[in-house]
């Protein structure tokens, strides 16, 4: 397990992996990318959409996982303390910066993983990985799938569902609407967090954070839902 440090440290350590200059290196796609978004059933038109690149910063990332633990483990400290053990997930993770910084801020956490379908995206991230100290690295992974390919059993054990789909297409919101709705939080409470709301039909407590962006750093809207473990429960929207 890797060591907490200082909040210069945090700082210093994400700077030495995401310099200011790295900030457009993930804003791009590869040419074979198209291939491999037109495989996943998605249409040419819709791979624009899906390929505009957005970040939350390491300033959000802290906002973020400070809300989060509040809910999850209220009154438990520091976030190295309140998510200790737990798993984050990132559906969509770019050039990998939330789940670094997530790495980062809660040095404790079980696992920091990303998950994109993007293959220039993603092997930016596993370069981006690889600039972290030794025992940072052994916490943090990335897989290069669909959202939708991601196993149930890992999503039902996941705490931290961390989802940047402000330009996804509708419809592929939908689908994983429904998708994280029937997997998640089968094992352990869980908040799942998104730039497009989502409407759970099963008992969730909802609420919305403002939340410092790539292109907004003065905090952009995030909507946060508590789902309580479902052990043992079938919802009515479960089949």
């Amino acid at each position: 397990m890797a060591a907490a440090g200082s909040v210069q440290d945090e700082e210093r350590t994400f700077a030495t992996v995401f310099p200011d200059s790295s900030k457009l290196d993930a804003y791009g796609m590869a040419l074979e990318d198209i291939a491999v978004f037109e495989e996943a059933g998605f249409q040419r038109d819709q791979v624009g959409m899906l390929a505009t690149y957005g970040f939350v910063d390491f300033a959000g990332v802290r906002t973020l996982l400070r809300g989060i633990a509040e809910r999850l483990r209220p009154g438990s400290g520091d976030l190295p303390q309140a998510l200790a053990g737990m798993h984050f997930l990132d559906l969509g993770s770019g050039d990998g910066r939330a789940v670094i910084g997530a790495a980062l801020l809660a040095p404790t956490l079980a696992e920091s993983r990303g998950v994109e379908l993007s293959v220039s995206r993603h092997e930016l991230a596993v370069r981006n990985r690889s600039r972290l100290p030794k025992g940072m690295q052994d916490i943090v992974r990335f897989q290069q799938i669909d959202i939708l390919q991601v196993e149930p059993t890992r999503l039902g054990a996941t705490e931290i569902v961390w989802l940047a789909n402000l330009r996804f297409p509708d419809e592929t919101v939908e689908a994983i609407n429904q998708y994280l709705e029937m997997h998640c939080a089968r094992d352990v409470d869980a908040v799942v967090a998104t730039l497009r709301e989502c409407s759970f039909r099963r008992p969730h407590e909802a609420w919305t954070m403002e939340v410092s962006m790539s292109w907004n750093p003065q905090g952009w809207p995030v909507f946060c839902y508590l789902l309580p473990r479902a052990e043992n429960r079938k919802w009515p929207c479960w089949t």
